[in-house]
């Protein structure tokens, strides 16, 4: 997956929806980044490289119901290779974690 899915597949996952902006100041053709917690802002987070953005995401595993937590774990030890080397894992490495964590990760072709 390029870079700028990845950030878009993440922002959907933990609730953000982009739409028209609705501010009557617009010409109708700008679009929004709208949040569960009722902010509008014109972005989402740069979750690859935000370890403080991706700690957000992962934390919104912990409330789904099933083992995502579990099997964010695991994948993130497939990514990184050691337990070690997990504690030290970058924002990217993170985020493909939780994309393969809830099936949205892609190969590029």
């Amino acid at each position: 997956m390029n870079q700028e899915k990845q950030r878009i597949a993440i922002a959907e996952a933990v609730g953000g929806v982009f739409k028209p902006c609705t501010c009557g100041f617009c010409d109708g053709e700008a679009h929004r980044w709208h949040w569960p917690d009722g902010t509008i802002t014109d972005d989402c987070p740069d979750y690859l490289n935000s370890l403080d953005a991706m700690h957000e995401a992962v934390e919104t595993l912990r409330y789904r119901d099933g083992f995502e937590w579990f099997d964010f774990q695991k994948h993130l030890l497939d990514i990184c290779g050691s337990v070690m080397n997990c504690i030290q894992a970058t924002a990217a490495q993170r985020a493909e974690a939780f994309l393969k964590t809830l099936g949205l990760w892609t190969e590029e072709e």
